[in-house]
């Protein structure tokens, strides 16, 4: 059984919050974010690799890492489901510094165009990147923390 699991926004410092944690001898936390809740991660045999992950921490507080957990409403019912007793951990930034780092994080990886910031922001108002340029969706959806997290 997962005993905690670190979610939240895209570019908040979760992988530093990771690495606080795994550093004490009393918890068990697997490198990498664990996308076994995820569909199709979780359909195609997901809780069976988190009981691999629970074997792995047996004898210590055993968590996950994935933030993009937060923006998924089936995750955290499969979390629940499983993991009855399971406590998040969520870690936000600022949403306007989080969006203009993951901006330039999604248009680095070529999910969205290079375009300069405030021309960028602009086609993502307008809707010009919505058909085209699906990830820039989450741009601005994955800032809308009280949604989320409710």
């Amino acid at each position: 059984m997962i005993d905690f699991a670190i979610i939240g926004a895209q570019k908040a410092a979760t992988t530093y919050v990771h690495r606080l944690i795994e550093s004490s001898e009393e918890i068990y936390i697997p490198r990498g974010e664990v996308r076994a809740f995820e569909s199709p991660h979780y359909e195609n045999g997901g809780v069976e690799k988190i009981s691999q992950i629970c074997i792995s921490g047996a004898g210590k507080l055993t968590g996950v890492k994935r933030p993009d957990y937060l923006y998924r409403d089936e995750v955290i019912s499969r979390l629940k489901e499983n993991n009855p007793d399971i406590k998040l951990i969520a870690v936000l930034r600022d949403p306007v510094s989080r969006f203009i780092s993951a901006y330039y994080h999604l248009m680095k990886l070529g999910f969205i165009p290079i375009k300069d910031l405030n021309l960028g922001i602009q086609s993502i108002f307008n809707g010009e990147y919505k058909s085209r340029y699906k990830k820039s969706e989450e741009l601005l959806e994955y800032g809308l923390y009280g949604k989320w997290l409710s």
